[in-house]
């Protein structure tokens, strides 16, 4: 449903193990939505599992953190079901 898939920037090898924080955007907030780690595959989906619906979500805020200390801050619209 949401996938969110880390990769290295020039080798494209997944990176397991990187943490994801999500945060969601709704008409009047910004709030804390899910978070956790990439698995072996590099993946980690932040939308299958929620207490808030998806029809009130306008877009996602998403921080990816590795071992390496490396940071990245992406926006992600929400994703159809």
């Amino acid at each position: 449903m949401g996938p969110l898939t880390v990769r290295h920037s020039e080798t494209r090898k997944q990176h397991f193990k990187s943490y994801a924080r999500v945060y969601a955007k709704t008409k009047n907030e910004l709030k804390f939505f899910k978070d956790g780690y990439t698995d072996l595959r590099g993946e980690f989906d932040y939308v299958s599992v929620s207490s808030m619906g998806l029809s009130q979500i306008r877009k996602f805020s998403i921080l990816v953190m590795n071992e390496q200390n490396l940071a990245t801050v992406m926006d992600s619209g929400v994703p159809q079901r």
